[in-house]
C-alpha cells in the first residue's frame, strides 16, 4: 500500500469557504470515477481553515515545530505504483483534473 500526501495552498485571491467548497463539491466529484477506475483505494480531504490553525499553538511543542499554514492535506491511497501511474496518465485525467487544479491552487505552493 502506497499513500501520497499532499499539502495544498488555495490560489491567490480565493476566499477560504470558496476553495473548501470548490474541493469538496466540485473537484472531489469531478475525479472520483477516475479515481475508482484505476484501484485507488482511498482518497481523503483534511480542511485547513482559518479556525484549525488557531488550535495549533495548543499542542504545538518542540517535536511539532514545524507548522504550515497550508489549506488542505489531501492523501490518495493506492495498492501499486502502476495504480497512481495509471491515473495520472488518463486522457481525463490530463484533459480535466489537471487543468482543474490551476482554478483553486496555487502550483507553486504544493507540498
Amino acid at each position: 500500500m502506497l499513500v501520497l500526501t499532499i499539502c495544498a495552498f488555495r490560489k491567490a485571491g480565493m476566499g477560504e469557504d470558496e476553495f473548501h467548497h470548490y474541493m469538496s463539491e466540485i473537484h472531489a466529484p469531478l475525479i472520483r470515477d477516475l479515481l475508482v477506475k484505476h484501484g485507488i483505494t482511498r482518497y481523503s480531504m483534511t480542511h485547513n481553515t482559518t479556525h484549525t490553525r488557531s488550535l495549533v499553538p495548543q499542542i504545538q511543542d518542540s517535536q511539532f515545530a514545524n507548522n504550515n499554514a497550508y489549506d488542505m492535506v489531501t492523501q490518495i491511497r493506492f495498492p501499486e505504483i502502476d495504480n497512481f501511474v495509471s491515473f495520472r496518465n488518463d486522457p481525463f485525467y490530463v484533459e480535466k483534473i489537471m487543468p482543474d487544479h490551476d482554478r483553486f491552487t496555487d502550483p507553486d505552493r504544493v507540498l
